[in-house]
């Protein structure tokens, strides 16, 4: 069998299986309210478009922030292979899904991961409010 062709055509069924919509954003420049003068973070989009989201290699442990225990919950977002300039850090939000659960739900990006034949880029994400 020809990898390449292996790889192709995995990467079409990867792209069937994603259902769901996500928007990804990056910390841009700071937006300045005109009537309160008040400084506020800007986000720049980095994707729009369908993903996946499977929690297959989740794991969940606890973290201490401001004296209170937070419980964390990793799962895995997938984008079409060469798709995004996605980074550690970017903000994501599922905008539409098949699991109306997923919806609104927001998340970071805090792993990207890479390998030979990829069928579809993986990146490890957590949730955030």
């Amino acid at each position: 069998m020809n990898p390449t062709r292996a790889a192709h055509r995995g990467r079409q069924l990867a792209q069937k299986l994603m259902v769901d919509h996500c928007s990804i954003t990056r910390q841009g420049r700071p937006v300045v309210d005109p009537m309160t003068g008040k400084e506020t973070p800007g986000r720049t989009g980095v994707y729009l478009g369908p993903c996946r989201i499977t929690n297959e290699q989740s794991f969940g442990h606890d973290e201490e922030s401001a004296g209170a225990t937070l419980a964390v919950e990793r799962v895995t977002l997938h984008l079409p292979l060469g798709t995004a300039t996605v980074a550690v850090n970017d903000r994501v939000e599922i905008t539409g899904s098949f699991n109306p659960g997923l919806v609104g739900r927001k998340y970071r990006i805090a792993y990207l991961a890479s390998t030979s034949f990829a069928m579809e880029t993986k990146y490890t994400i957590e949730e955030v409010n």
